[in-house]
């Protein structure tokens, strides 16, 4: 090497013979530096190998193996060694590969390292059955876990609405029975103020001061708004017991319209699915959810605008939609539309919404809204109907 540094097999030979005396480190920087001058050297690559391992760089080593393999396929000494080295660093499956092809390979004369190498197998299999059996019962209780979880998750969901439905429900109570007594006691004194303002148009005529018909005409009116708030808060305090009977909703729609004042600036589209089985619920309650909600729809179009009623059949219910293009209601407001004395009209009170919300209830029916700002607004009404095919809807218009 004095004479000639580039020598690739001197290189070689003072690697290995450094290998043999137990210089691991020399040994290992004459082998690199051999492979450095020619890559091929499949005993070189083992040596290096071996070298590694000693140091306790076993994925080192197997990388050695593995390209001197590459270069000369049938040592079975190559095998062995990395059986070994995969065994130290957990790999069972891969050592007991290794094993294998070492007893493929090994000479019959080697029957010691033979022995040993299928015992290797078998104690390696064992472990791997045991340690596979752990991973399975692992995942197991990991799957099993995991549903639990799920599960806690839906029971605490249901929990949480189960509680808010019962905190809405006592303060809808207290409201109620606020709003009840409130009404009842106004009724008495707006009764006679009622029949003054009844005694007074008898006599107007005699009454020459147009300013005192004008005042009476304005009492004769707030005395109708009055009565109008305090039947609202009667009603939102307690529902009627029901009356259920078969309906057909397309008629209870029709009778409705036919009760509501329909603006001359607003048109009415009706779209009820032909064939419609009757649902059954308490047509009055039914009818007034359906009057407060097309009155919301007119009010919501001052500047007119299209109202359109359908009807849709899917998946065991029966639903009643009312969606018009008026001003929409705003994102934070949706959430609160619901509660009652919640309005943003400006001589509302916000009870129209909150009634249709109790008597949907009671009737067993749904009711949901979607709406944006400045586009329109569609409530949607579910009442679930019996024998229906499933997965199926049908909407045809109704002349």
């Amino acid at each position: 090497l004095a004479v000639n540094p580039g020598h690739a097999d001197a290189h070689n030979n003072l690697g290995a013979a450094l290998l043999a005396m137990g210089d691991i480190n020399s040994a290992v920087r004459e082998l690199e530096e051999t492979l450095k001058i020619n890559p091929d050297l499949a005993q070189t690559h083992h040596n290096l190998g071996i070298a590694y391992k000693k140091q306790g760089k076993f994925a080192l080593a197997i990388n050695g193996w593995e390209t001197a393999l590459r270069i000369e396929q049938n040592d079975a000494d190559i095998y062995f060694c990395m059986g070994e080295a995969h065994q130290v660093l957990g790999n069972l499956v891969k050592a007991v590969e290794c094993y294998r092809s070492f007893v493929e390979l090994a000479p019959a004369e080697d029957a010691c390292s033979i022995s040993q190498a299928e015992e290797e197998i078998c104690r390696l299999r064992e472990m791997i059955r045991e340690e596979y059996s752990e991973l399975a019962l692992s995942e197991e209780m990991k799957l099993h876990l995991d549903h639990t979880k799920q599960l806690l998750k839906i029971r605490t969901q249901e929990l949480e609405a189960t509680h808010d439905q019962l905190r809405r429900q006592e303060r809808l109570a207290v409201l109620g029975q606020l709003s009840g007594g409130i009404s009842h006691e106004l009724r008495n004194p707006l009764g006679v103020i009622k029949n003054a303002s009844y005694f007074l148009n008898i006599k107007r005529n005699k009454i020459k001061d147009k300013a005192i018909q004008e005042n009476i005409d304005i009492i004769s009116q707030e005395v109708a708004t009055v009565n109008k708030i305090i039947t609202e808060h009667l009603e939102f305090a307690r529902i009627k017991p029901l009356e259920r009977r078969s309906t057909d909703l397309g008629q209870l729609i029709d009778k409705t319209l036919y009760k509501s004042l329909i603006p001359k600036n607003i048109k009415v589209n009706k779209n009820f699915t032909q064939y419609m089985p009757p649902v059954f619920v308490d047509p009055v309650q039914v009818s007034q959810i359906f009057l407060n909600l097309i009155q919301n729809a007119f009010q919501a179009m001052p500047k007119g605008g299209i109202l359109n009623i359908s009807t849709k059949r899917i998946n065991g219910t029966l639903e009643a939609i009312f969606a018009d293009d008026g001003c929409g209601i705003s994102e934070a407001d949706l959430a609160k539309i619901f509660e009652p004395l919640f309005t943003t009209k400006a001589n509302g009170i916000g009870l129209g919404l909150a009634i249709c919300k109790n008597l949907a209830d009671a009737n067993g029916a749904n009711i949901k809204v979607r709406s944006l700002e400045g586009e329109g607004s569609k409530f949607t009404v579910t009442f679930q109907v019996k024998d229906l095919p499933e997965n199926k809807v049908e909407g045809i218009t109704k002349s």
